[in-house]
């Protein structure tokens, strides 16, 4: 089924988005419902994809999942994470929480080959192949390189996220008694950027998930716009680093009415390995509060060169608020994985895959725990012979 939109409403942004004038780009495309294989069904030996899915199996250890076998087995010296893991661009190595020496280290995503790679640090992610971006617990930040290159510190200060392999950043500050999500330039003066800055709309609770492609090209997030019932309905927007105001991508409202976008969570959108399509829940909304939804969250998939959007409608997760399931690609961009219940399953909470070629959600594995009150998957990566 092919929805296309009812016609074309105003664009009434809460805050200062706006459209890009003039642009050639592509407009926002139809909602395709892909549903061919209703519920999950258990995976064929001769269907389950490559690699290995890093989640929690218990309260005291990361869990690696070797698909091809199917063996599974925790991981020594780790514990959950809790946005204090990072999968390297090439999905090869994992950055994570060392627990017996406080410390963040690497390793294979097999347990294999560790090393440190910071000492001190509130959270560490790659920002290129060859360097880290290292938050500290005062929410400093430094660029950290390999062997003998020296640090380089960055003014992070009202900064929530920075720009794989840039020096572009997502940033909040306070506008006329709200706060206001704004793209600055950290390679600028500090006395420069607020003047060079651009406004990408007010930070709305629940409307205001963003994450960075991983080519560091393009910045996505979730925007509000006047609701239809509700007090707001959100779509999701986008900006590159050569534009001036982000554009909007979807027309989510005049399909399905009120919705939201993920949660509550303000990094939760998932983009594809290869930076061409981003992966999210959504969310009927019918009353007069976001967190409360209508109905289950299902699956949604752009393609960021068409703006077309698959809805991967087999499944529908049941787990909407404050956030639904975690969303984590395959390193071959086919396969999406999360955590999900199943009515009336008496497994406990699934590892779920979808194929996002043939719409088929298949259970990989049984009983994943929720670590800090949501049963979430980290990364899917490669093994070391891989």
């Amino acid at each position: 089924m092919i929805r296309t939109s009812r016609g074309a409403l105003p664009v009434l942004l809460v805050g200062a988005l706006m459209i890009v004038a003039g642009s050639t780009r592509a407009q926002p495309g139809t909602i395709i419902d892909f549903c061919p294989v209703p519920g999950v069904t258990d995976a064929a030996a001769a269907d389950r994809p490559d690699g290995i899915i890093l989640t929690a199996f218990d309260r005291t250890s990361i869990w690696a999942l070797e698909l091809d076998t199917g063996r599974r087995y925790p991981l020594p010296e780790t514990t959950p994470c809790a946005g204090n893991c990072s999968l390297s661009p090439d999905g090869t190595w994992l950055l994570y929480f060392n627990d017996a020496t406080n410390a963040v280290n690497r390793m294979r995503l097999n347990g294999t080959e560790r090393s440190l790679a910071v000492a001190s640090a509130a959270e560490v992610e790659w920002w290129s192949p060859d360097r880290f971006l290292v938050w500290t617990p005062a929410h400093r930040a430094y660029l950290s390189g390999e062997g003998d290159v020296p640090p380089q510190p960055l003014d992070v200060n009202g900064i929530a996220s920075v720009q794989p392999g840039g020096f572009l950043a997502l940033g909040y500050r306070e506008a006329y008694g709200q706060i206001e999500r704004v793209l600055v330039d950290l390679s600028l003066d500090p006395s420069r950027r607020a003047a060079q800055s651009i406004e990408l709309g007010l930070a709305v609770p629940f409307f205001d998930a963003a994450a960075w492609s991983p080519d560091g090209s393009t910045l996505a997030l979730t925007v509000p716009i006047d609701g239809l019932e509700t007090e707001a309905s959100a779509e999701l927007a986008a900006i590159g680093t050569s534009d001036d105001a982000p554009e909007r991508w979807t027309r989510m409202q005049e399909v399905y009415g009120d919705v939201r976008i993920n949660g509550i969570g303000n990094g939760e959108m998932s983009w594809s390995p290869d930076s061409t399509r981003i992966a999210f829940w959504v969310i009927p909304l019918g009353v007069d509060a976001p967190d409360q939804a209508t109905a289950p969250a299902v699956l949604h998939v752009i393609d960021v060169a068409s703006r077309n959007v698959i809805a991967y409608c087999g499944y529908a997760s049941p787990d909407t608020t404050p956030n639904p399931p975690r969303l984590v690609w395959s390193p071959d961009g086919r396969h999406i994985a999360f955590a999900g219940n199943v009515p009336e399953d008496t497994r406990g909470t699934l590892l779920i895959s979808l194929d996002t070629s043939t719409g088929r959600y298949s259970a990989l594995s049984v009983g994943v725990y929720p670590a800090f009150g949501a049963p979430n998957v980290y990364a899917w990566g490669l093994a070391p012979d891989e």
